[in-house]
């Protein structure tokens, strides 16, 4: 397996990589706040959900964003 550099983006990975060639259609893919990859995954007819994240000067869960 190559590595890549410091430069290089999730979106990039995810696609260079080839696991979203692994998708099914329909699957649901759940990937952490920031790992923007909505469209690579749609490609696929799967679906991206990032969970709600809690902020760090607050004790509560953000908003529901409407995944």
């Amino acid at each position: 397996m190559k590595g890549y550099g410091g430069r290089a983006s999730d979106k990039f990975i995810t696609k260079d990589c080839g696991v979203v060639d692994l998708l099914p259609a329909g699957r649901i893919v759940f990937a952490d706040c920031g790992f923007t990859v909505h469209e690579i995954v749609a490609e696929k007819g799967a679906t991206l959900v990032i969970p709600d994240f809690k902020q760090k000067e607050t004790k509560q869960l953000t908003p529901s964003r409407g995944h």
